[in-house]
């Protein structure tokens, strides 16, 4: 094996190596490129290696290339299908009225709210499926949790404000049209998601981006996803209920 050969061979570790310490700090675009460069890299090796009669230097590097390609292209196909599996709303009330003007940068605002029953016992439908029709029903279901997520256009952090309950705020409907003040949970409770939405966008003068939304259910889903969460209780307590 020659000295050349025995370098790219010993590179591949150290280049995949790189390439997964550069999508695990956020550089997923970059990661994307380098992946695609190293693909077509190899099929020109491989080109070469066959004019040069080395038949058994292009197959590799063949092989090489359509398991890094297929490697990819699954990956990225069972991560587009986990997403695909997200209920989404439809969000055509945030083309009415006025709302907060973007500053052109690639900086995202995300709102994030839990969802939650005021009476578990009465089963109804989920917050993607109440406004699956266009309407809302008023106490339906409240948010005690808001929070609001700045990404900088760099992706190297995330800055996270927690907006407390009872903070009481003008409060808008789901077409920016104010409905007096409020504590800020009663935006959920009378007019969706897209109330506390307009809510939130009037308290801040941010333009929001996108927005998530988890119920009790999906809080469950999320901390067996990761494991479970150990909780440490410095004392005994006992709640009669």
């Amino acid at each position: 094996m020659s000295r050349t050969r025995a370098i790219a061979l010993l590179a591949v570790p150290v280049c995949l190596g790189g390439l997964y310490w550069l999508m695990l700090h956020g550089y997923l675009e970059l990661t994307a490129y380098l992946l695609a460069a190293a693909v077509l890299g190899m099929l020109v090796a491989a080109g070469w290696e066959w004019r040069r009669g080395n038949p058994r230097w292009a197959a590799t590097l063949l092989v090489g290339a359509l398991l890094t390609g297929g490697v990819i292209g699954s990956y990225g196909w069972n991560l587009n299908k986990k997403l695909d599996n997200i209920a989404r709303i439809n969000d055509g009330a945030l083309d009415k009225g006025q709302r907060p003007g973007s500053d052109g940068s690639k900086a995202l605002n995300i709102l994030l709210l839990g969802s939650d029953n005021p009476d578990p016992n009465d089963p109804k439908p989920t917050v993607a499926e109440l406004l699956a029709d266009g309407d809302w029903d008023p106490g339906a279901y409240r948010s005690d949790s808001i929070m609001l997520v700045h990404i900088p256009a760099s992706r190297k952090r995330a800055f996270v404000v927690s907006i407390p309950r009872d903070s009481f705020v003008k409060i808008y409907d789901d077409e920016g049209t104010l409905d007096g003040k409020n504590k800020i949970n009663a935006a959920f409770s009378d007019y969706g998601p897209f109330g506390t939405w307009r809510t939130v966008e009037n308290l801040s003068n941010l333009r929001l981006n996108h927005m998530a939304i988890i119920d009790f259910e999906g809080f469950k889903d999320l901390t067996t996803a990761i494991g479970g969460v150990d909780v440490y209780v410095p004392e005994e307590v006992y709640d009669e209920k």
